[in-house]
């Protein structure tokens, strides 16, 4: 009697196991491929010409101006190209980057993880990036764009705003875009809402019924 009793024991305990192993497969599934991907294609988008850019001292020269092709570049290393649609919808993510100093706006849209950029401000956007030229020609030029970039953000120079519901951003994978900016430095508190909780807020949505 106490062997069959301790037969049925095991075999709802395998059960078990094996539902908490293909739950926790299908989180990690979910996340690495939906919240913060890991495994997409980096496309090759060449490095735009610098020349006539910079003066003999390092700094900017007043007349030089940023274009499309430069900020496709930068939001391209700074792994833009992670994003996508979210599941069952066929809402493109979409990036603003505005140029404080000019008042210039770019509007970039993701298609198949290929940055494609136009000027002009958009209503629709998911996230707001916010810096001066000069910090964009000095990420372009650096060697390490997302460490240069680290440290614009630590000192002020990027600002980043989430435009679009938080649900919305994790399913589109912004948390890997802010992640490379950031270095998952949550800590600073210069942003108008924290992206830091794409993935947990998510993943507590879905079991909780919630929107």
């Amino acid at each position: 009697m106490k062997s069959k009793k301790l037969g049925k024991s095991k075999k709802i305990l395998l059960v078990i196991g094996g539902i908490l192993i293909l739950l926790i497969i299908s989180i990690a599934t979910f996340y690495f491929t939906v919240i913060s991907p890991a495994f997409v294609s980096k496309p090759d988008i060449e490095k735009p010409s610098l020349e006539g850019i910079f003066n003999p001292d390092g700094s900017i020269k007043e007349e030089a101006q940023v274009t499309g092709e430069y900020i496709r570049y930068l939001v391209n290393e700074l792994g833009a190209y992670k994003l996508h649609n979210p599941p069952f919808k066929d809402e493109v993510p979409e990036i603003l980057y505005v140029i404080s100093d000019d008042g210039e706006v770019f509007d970039v849209k993701i298609i198949d993880n290929n940055p494609e950029v136009i000027e002009g401000d958009s209503d629709t956007a998911d996230l707001k990036l916010t810096s001066s030229k000069e910090v964009v020609f000095r990420l372009i030029a650096s060697e390490d764009v997302r460490g240069s970039a680290l440290n614009s953000y630590e000192e002020g120079e990027i600002e980043i705003e989430a435009t679009n519901d938080l649900t919305t951003l994790g399913l589109k994978g912004y948390k890997a875009v802010y992640d490379s900016i950031t270095e998952n430095n949550w800590r600073n508190p210069r942003n108008t809402r924290h992206l830091r909780d794409l993935g947990v807020k998510y993943i507590h949505n879905i079991h909780y019924g919630l929107k």
